[in-house]
């Protein structure tokens, strides 16, 4: 005799199902981010990331998918640049979906001297500032004061 389970021990069907996951697939195949992907598939990026996990195949799949939205754009780009239309619009979409490989990268040095606080350069705003307001500068304002 089996025992039935509680109501919330039982486990939901799952969406792993072709139904959901050949839409997610065309998704990411068609330059969807992750989390587009998801949505139109009607799934959550978390689900999806657990499947990821748990399922090799799907996994390949799916990055498959994503290497597959990555070619197009690319042989969009050659084909803009052949007929000398406007190639930015896909080169800007591999930019931001594979930032890794297409984003410009960008290197900043900041060099903070150990003794500036930055004091002499708010004084040196405040100057410039009351000059352009009154005409006057702080050192005239000083001396007015040191007269009286």
């Amino acid at each position: 005799m089996s025992e039935k389970k509680p109501s919330h021990l039982k486990s939901r069907k799952t969406k792993k199902t072709p139904k959901y996951i050949e839409p997610l697939l065309e998704n990411l195949r068609a330059g969807l981010s992750i989390e587009a992907a998801c949505s139109q598939a009607g799934l959550t990026a978390r689900t999806v990331e657990k499947w990821r996990h748990a399922d090799p195949e799907f996994s390949a799949e799916f990055d498959a998918a994503i290497d597959f939205s990555e070619a197009t754009l690319i042989a969009e780009v050659r084909q803009f640049g052949r007929l000398k239309e406007d190639w930015r619009a896909p080169l800007a979409l591999l930019e931001r979906r594979f930032p890794d490989r297409w984003s410009l990268k960008r290197d900043l040095e900041v060099k903070v001297a150990d003794k500036n606080d930055g004091s002499g350069l708010v004084a040196s705003m405040l100057a410039q500032a009351t000059e352009a307001i009154t005409g006057q500068t702080l050192d005239d304002e000083t001396n007015e004061e040191d007269q009286e």
